[in-house]
């Protein structure tokens, strides 16, 4: 009998109904769909604590509501709109987190490439004081791992201008007072192509901070903090570089004196002058034309530092 009321087709009308009405009150709930994102933000305002627990957590994993949530947390409801402002700089806030945890994981290529993702100018502070921390990491281990004491200059970058642009050459004219963190595809200073009637060469050798996806070519000076997913250079035979960390997810060639500083390469690291005081770590071979000094050199290292962990596929090379 009950078999046969089942079977009957208004029974199996009402029953079908009734499942559809229950599914869609879930997805209501829970923000599927394009009504939900409405509901959950209506709930954000609820005197249930569960209830706006439940919206806030929900809301947070849904990029898609991020319009919605910044007309909330312009008008309305006062509770409403502060929850909602809060959600809104939470999802904005998201690249750099990812950025964070990239850095923190050691995935150093995966995050070089991320920071040139991020939106222009809109987490300009947030990605200088990423970069900072990751050398300040970096400055602690190569001292615990018996490197000599590494100045921390890249701390006093409070404000740097920001240049972020495909490629930055030797033409780029840059203001000797002000401080640069430079983000490009590539990076290429090179004095000798300037012709005599150019304009005075910029400085940005000295005062910037180099962050590429791909290559960095320039000439050497003090203080560099150079991160580059292909290829790096630093020009040569005279002047020096001196109180710098050198990290590239390919090689690293130094035509010039080369003192206190840090260098870890996925690749090879080839210095053709004097390296005193000097940690170079290669995951391939270490090349000195002299006698390194008070220096410290770690040749097929596949996870420099016990931090650093590469991609095994770089296309900037």
């Amino acid at each position: 009998m009950l078999f046969a009321k089942i079977l009957n087709p208004m029974a199996i009308r009402f029953y079908i109904a009734g499942l559809a009405g229950i599914i869609l009150a879930c997805l209501s709930f829970a923000g599927g769909g394009d009504g939900g994102i409405p509901a959950l933000i209506k709930k954000l305002g609820s005197p249930n604590f569960k209830e706006r627990a439940f919206a806030t957590a929900s809301l947070k994993s849904r990029p898609d509501a991020l319009a919605a949530l910044k007309q909330a947390a312009s008008f309305g409801d006062p509770e409403i709109r502060q929850r909602a402002s809060e959600i809104v700089t939470y999802l904005e806030r998201k690249p750099i987190r990812d950025l964070e945890e990239l850095f923190k994981s050691g995935k150093v290529d995966l995050a070089i490439e991320k920071s040139l993702q991020l939106v222009p100018h809109m987490y300009d502070a947030e990605i200088r004081n990423v970069y900072a921390d990751f050398a300040s990491t970096l400055a602690e281990l190569h001292s615990k791992r018996g490197g000599e004491k590494l100045k921390k200059h890249w701390t006093t970058f409070f404000d740097p201008a920001f240049v972020r642009v495909d490629r930055v050459t030797e033409n780029y004219q840059a203001d000797r007072k002000k401080s640069y963190l430079v983000l490009a595809r590539e990076i290429d200073l090179d004095p000798r192509r300037r012709k005599k009637t150019d304009s005075p060469a910029n400085s940005l050798e000295h005062n910037a901070l180099f962050i590429s996806t791909g290559k960095i070519t320039l000439l050497p000076g003090h203080r560099h903090l150079l991160i580059a997913g292909g290829d790096i250079k630093i020009l040569g035979p005279s002047d020096s570089v001196t109180d710098s960390i050198i990290v590239s997810a390919a090689n690293v060639v130094v035509n010039c004196d080369l003192g206190n500083s840090l260098i870890v390469a996925k690749g090879s690291i080839q210095c053709n002058q004097d390296v005193v005081a000097c940690q170079l770590i290669a995951g391939t071979t270490v090349t000195t034309a002299r006698k390194p000094e008070r220096s410290i050199l770690t040749e097929k290292e596949r996870n420099p530092l016990g931090f650093i962990r590469w991609v095994e596929s770089n296309s900037h090379k």
